[in-house]
Order: C-alpha cells, then sequence, then structure tokens
C-alpha cells in the first residue's frame, strides 16, 4: 500500500494474508512491503529519522510491532522522498503473527548527524554554558569543537589561591585538579571572557594545593598530591632536586607552607620565589600497601622562617626567621609578613634589596582585635588588605592599622536569595593595578560556589566576578520539573547553590543559596533529582538514598525522608513531625 507520512504520526489499514505456518524469513514470504513518502521540498537531500510500528487496527495505540526504529531516511531528487520498508511478520518479541488486517503509523523528524560521533540523530543539542567565563560564547560557532581552557577531576576540592603579577598576568590554583590541568593563567587587562585565557599546565603528578604565586611569565605552586608536601614549577621545569610522590625534581619544605609570593626585579630579569613555612612537617607512617603515609603540621615544633629561593632552579638563596608566618607578600620593595603574635596578629615588613632580606623585621601594625586574619595584600598606594572568613569581610586598612574600607555587605548571605556584595568565607587575596592607574583588590571566597571577585579599592565597587567551574559537580546537579532556568548544584561548606540560566545568552547566574545542605560522596545529597508533589519542593539524592524538602517560605531546606544508617544497622525515616530532625520515635528498621 501506499500512502503519505504526516509531520507526527500516519495510520492506515494494512491487509496481511499468508498461512499459519508462513515464517517471515522464508524465502517463499519476505516480508510485508510498506511505502511512504516524505517531504521534498525544501533543499535537499535531507535526512529524517523515521520509526514505523504495526497495530491493532482497532487499537492504534496498540503496538504489535516496531519494525523501523529512528531509522535515517534521506530525501534527493532522484528519490522524491518515496521509500519501502518491510515488515517482517514478527510482533515486537519476534514472533509470527496471525494472518489478517492490521494497522500502521509512523513518525518522522528532521535530522542532523552529529560531528562527535558521526551518526544521525533528531535531537539537536544547544550548548547552554556553565558557571564560568572562560567557557566557549553564545557567539562561538561550533561550540564543541572550542576546547575547555583546563580542567580535570577536582574531587569536590575548591579553587585555593590566586595571584597577579604587575602586568595583570593572573594564576588560579585549585586544591586537587586530578588528571588534567591547573595553574590556569589569565590576562585581567582583557575583558572579561574566554579571550583572557592564556595557558594553564598538566598536572605531571601535582594534582595541586594551597599556595601560587607568578612574575606574570613563571608560576611556582604548592603540591599536595600524596607524600612529602613539595614546591613546583608549573611548566615542570627543575625546582630542587627532592623527590616527591609522585613528582621529582621539587623543593621539600621543611615547614607547612601557608603562603608563596613571587617577585621579578625589572633590572637583572631574575626572579624571586618567597616561601612561608610554619610547623615542623612529620610524615606518618603509611597504611598497608601505601608508600606514604599522611604528612601533618607539628603543633610543637615550629620551622618559622620564609625562604627565598631561585626561581629559576628552586636554590635557596637565603632565609629569614619569623614567627608563625600566615601570609606574605612582596610590595614596593618591601617582604611583608602577617604573622602570629602571642594570641593576636601583626604586619611586619623587612626591606629588600636585589631580592633578598636587607636587614630585620620591623613592626608595621597591631591587627585590630575585632579581626581575625586569613590573608594579607598590599597594593601600591601602601595600604594594607585583611580577609577574615568568620566577619565575611575584607577590611583595607592604612599602614598604621586603621580601617579604611569594609568590603561584604551583610555578615552573612540571607538563605533563599544571594547578594553579590556580600562575602562567603573570604580567604585568599591578590592585588593589581590596571592601566589606568587604579588598583583593584580580588577576593577567593571558600563558601557557595567558589566565587572570586574583583573590586576597587579607590571605591570599594564590585567591579567583575570571576565564577569558577563548580567543583562539587561530581555530586550532580538537579533542574526545577517546572522551570528548567533554575538549575542546583552542591556548594562549598554545606552551601547549596542555585543558578539560573539564560539559554540563549549562556549567562549563569547565582540566584540564591542555603546553608546546611549536606552534600558529597558520602553524605545526603549526591547526584540530586528536584521533584514537585503537592506544592513542595523536593531534592532527592539518588546515590545516598535521602531527600530534603524546601521550607514553604523558600529559606531553609529540611531532611524530609532517607535511609539512615546506625550502628551498621539501616533504618527507613520520614520526617513525620515536620522539624527536619532525625528523631528515634521516627526510624523503622529495614
Amino acid at each position: 500500500m501506499h500512502f503519505p507520512l504526516g509531520f507526527y504520526v500516519f495510520a492506515a489499514a494494512l491487509t496481511l494474508s499468508f498461512s499459519k505456518n508462513l515464517q517471515a524469513s522464508d524465502p517463499a514470504g519476505a516480508g510485508v512491503p510498506i511505502s511512504y513518502e516524505l517531504p521534498a521540498t525544501g533543499e535537499l537531500p535531507k535526512t529524517y529519522l523515521v520509526t514505523l510500528a504495526i497495530t491493532d487496527p482497532k487499537n492504534p495505540d496498540w503496538i504489535v510491532s516496531t519494525f523501523v526504529a529512528g531509522q535515517p531516511r534521506t530525501v534527493t531528487a532522484q528519490n522524491q522522498g518515496k521509500f519501502t520498508e518491510t515488515w517482517d511478520g514478527l510482533d515486537e518479541n519476534f514472533m509470527p503473527v496471525p494472518p489478517g488486517t492490521y494497522g500502521v503509523k509512523g513518525i518522522f523528524s528532521a535530522a542532523t548527524k552529529w560531528p562527535v560521533d558521526e551518526e544521525w540523530h533528531a535531537v539537536i543539542p544547544k550548548f547552554a554554558g556553565g558557571h564560568s567565563v572562560w567557557l566557549p560564547g553564545p557567539d562561538t560557532p561550533d561550540d564543541w569543537t572550542v576546547p575547555f581552557p583546563f580542567g580535570g577531576d577536582p574531587v569536590n576540592a575548591p579553587i585555593m589561591d590566586v595571584d597577579v603579577a604587575p602586568n595583570g598576568i593572573a594564576v588560579f590554583y585549585y586544591h586537587y585538579l586530578e588528571n588534567g590541568k591547573n595553574n590556569p593563567m589569565f590576562d585581567l587587562n582583557k575583558e572579561l571572557g574566554y579571550d583572557q585565557f592564556l595557558r594553564a599546565y598538566p598536572s605531571g603528578g601535582a594534582a595541586g594545593g594551597k599556595s601560587v604565586a607568578t612574575d606574570g611569565e613563571t608560576v611556582w605552586s604548592s603540591g599536595e598530591e600524596g607524600g612529602p608536601r613539595f614546591i613546583y614549577r608549573a611548566d615542570q621545569k627543575p625546582f630542587g632536586d627532592g623527590k616527591g610522590a609522585h613528582r621529582n625534581n621539587v623543593y621539600l619544605p621543611e615547614g607547612q607552607v601557608t603562603a608563596m609570593a613571587a617577585w621579578k626585579d625589572p633590572k637583572s630579569g631574575k626572579s624571586f620565589v618567597y616561601v612561608a613555612q610554619r610547623g615542623k612537617l612529620i610524615q606518618e607512617p603509611p597504611a598497608p600497601g601505601r608508600s606514604y603515609g599522611p604528612t601533618v603540621e607539628s603543633e610543637e615544633e615550629f620551622i618559622n622562617k620564609i625562604t627565598i629561593h631561585d626561581g629559576e632552579n628552586g636554590d635557596i638563596l637565603t632565609s629569614i626567621g619569623i614567627e608563625l608566618p600566615k601570609a606574605t607578600i612582596v610590595r614596593n620593595g618591601y617582604l611583608y609578613a602577617l604573622q602570629g603574635s602571642g594570641d593576636s596578629w601583626k604586619v611586619s615588613q623587612v626591606a629588600l634589596k636585589d631580592g633578598l632580606p636587607a636587614g630585620s623585621w620591623q613592626p608595621v601594625f597591631q591587627v585590630p582585635a575585632s579581626i581575625k586574619p586569613f590573608d594579607l595584600e598590599v597594593d601600591q598606594a601602601n595600604r594594607f588588605y585583611l580577609s577574615d572568613q568568620a566577619a565575611n569581610k575584607v577590611y583595607q586598612l592604612s599602614a598604621e592599622g586603621k580601617i579604611l574600607r569594609t568590603f561584604g555587605n551583610l555578615a552573612a548571605q540571607k538563605p533563599g536569595t544571594y547578594d553579590p556584595l556580600t562575602l562567603m568565607a573570604p580567604s585568599k587575596l591578590a592585588m593589581w593595578r590596571d592601566s589606568e592607574g587604579k588598583d583593584r583588590l580580588i577576593i577567593v571566597e571558600m563558601e557557595g560556589p567558589n566565587r572570586v571577585s574583583e573590586w576597587s579599592a579607590e571605591t570599594g565597587e564590585l567591579l567583575r566576578e570571576f565564577p569558577t567551574y563548580q567543583t562539587k559537580v561530581n555530586n550532580g546537579y538537579a533542574i526545577d520539573p517546572e522551570d528548567a532556568t533554575l538549575i542546583y548544584i552542591p556548594g562549598q561548606g554545606e552551601w547549596l547553590t542555585r543558578f539560573k540560566v539564560n539559554y540563549e545568552t549562556h549567562e549563569w547566574k547565582t540566584d540564591a543559596v542555603w546553608p546546611g545542605v549536606e552534600s558529597g560522596q558520602h553524605a545526603d545529597i549526591d547526584k540530586p533529582v528536584g521533584i514537585r508533589i503537592n506544592d513542595n519542593f523536593y531534592l532527592a539524592g539518588e546515590r545516598q538514598m535521602f531527600v530534603y524538602r524546601l521550607s514553604k517560605e523558600g529559606d531553609r531546606w529540611l531532611r524530609s525522608a532517607g535511609v539512615v544508617r546506625r550502628d551498621n544497622k539501616a533504618f527507613l525515616w520520614n520526617d513525620a513531625n515536620g522539624n527536619g530532625e532525625v528523631d528515634d520515635e521516627e526510624l523503622r528498621p529495614m
């Protein structure tokens, strides 16, 4: 029979007549031919995916056999869209059907060959971007061919540090990027976007760490990939003769590295690297089957010094002792340090001559008791900056220690909302001066979406953001089933983040954050799915079988149901009293 194929579904009666013992595979019965037409209009050739099904003649929804399933058929000027398929007379279980009259219906859709697999597909994926300004943009042709600037498996570890050289070249450092590229470098003089990216470096046995420094050309980083701690050059050139767990020709510090700095002498072109070392590093015995045990910092023995290295080969040029160094920076001809002093903190400085200390430490100011500092920075106007994670603030201080300005709006983010002017556990800092002579402060935040932001040192204005890849996406993401522009991703510090996605512009905007949502490989929320039932919105963790529900006010995620394990026993649990807590009377043995 011949009939046209409609845009979505067509149906027609089909009469089959053969004896009961005739098999579709028999030479005498090669099957039943079915002819149809596909649109032959427009530019040819054009390929469609076609599905044909035999149905019960009285009930077209009852499928007897799907004998053509998503097969590509190409309309050309020669065939004019006319095709014939053969049904072998078998049902879905490959059993012969009785002789009789049957219906046939089909669907088709325009198809495109994906360059990735060279197969035809009816669904055409569209690049939706991601939470990073360093991904291909919406105007980039053939998005899938544009290389990602850097990447790897973060194993839930956050971005830890950033450093900027006087020429505006920055390096960002992730605590862990397994089997990938770390230490990505960007030109901050350029407009925000993919074109800022300069280069990134293969791990080479150094997956990541907590401290990084650059002179605008070379990058030096701390490595924590099992075994002894070490300092290395990101370009894999030798930096010392030590041996790490997976990387050789590195410098093995004696103490816990709390900070690093780099400076390049503009006259000689020689680079210097400054490594702040605190408590003595102790290598504990390895577990069975392991080459190295954990590396821990002693709380009783201290190295307490800053070693100054030749940036080319790692040779120690000299060192200078300092009590409990927390942070260090080179600026305006001085080496500055944030250091512990009894129960308080202070900032000290020592003049540099040809990159080396020329004298002893001199006090700059005592840190105000209200500030619990995490990191130190100094701008070219000799203003100082201290981050305070607990207060969610960064303070700008004078050389006398007077607070001049505070960065960070609220004391904490309001759950269920997001204020870009409010910080989330600010940690490492960096400074640079732009082409207009204006100082810019860069802040790394350790909680929520792990944002890196840039602020005006003159006005306190938020200038731009460098949203990073979401380092906990190993734990999955969830889409609101009623609004696909809302995506939920676990964040750092047990904060859940919701993003608002514009699928046309590829913009991902942080829309809301909530604390207290435990996520991770062995935590409540792992591989979440968004579910809406009876006006309630749930996130169900597929791996750990735990469910959270959003409060009616939208300001809190409450534990709602799941499998609870106690003393090697498993219990079914649901929040019967609505308090969001696992109460003993709510547990049911499995």
